[in-house]
């Protein structure tokens, strides 16, 4: 049975590595392509791509649950 983004992301709240590294897998081809978007270089946006997913890490406490996983993303690639 598959896992939702939301479950992924909870669990990854729990401490769980392995869901966070899907929830990663789930989301670096869309979050790539909002990157290289904004900044049309590769090597900037493989930066980009790994510096968001490692704010998402570091910030997993502060998603409230009223937006999309992907959204949240989003906002943290975008600022």
């Amino acid at each position: 049975m598959a896992v939702s983004e939301r479950e992924l992301l909870e669990q990854a709240r729990a401490g769980d590595l392995d869901a966070f590294a899907e929830f990663v897998r789930a989301f670096e081809r869309r979050i790539g392509a909002v990157c290289y978007r904004l900044l049309d270089d590769a090597r900037d946006v493989d930066e980009a791509v790994q510096d968001t997913f490692v704010q998402a890490w570091r910030n997993l406490e502060r998603f409230r649950g009223d937006a999309t996983p992907y959204t949240w993303l989003y906002r943290i690639a975008v600022n």
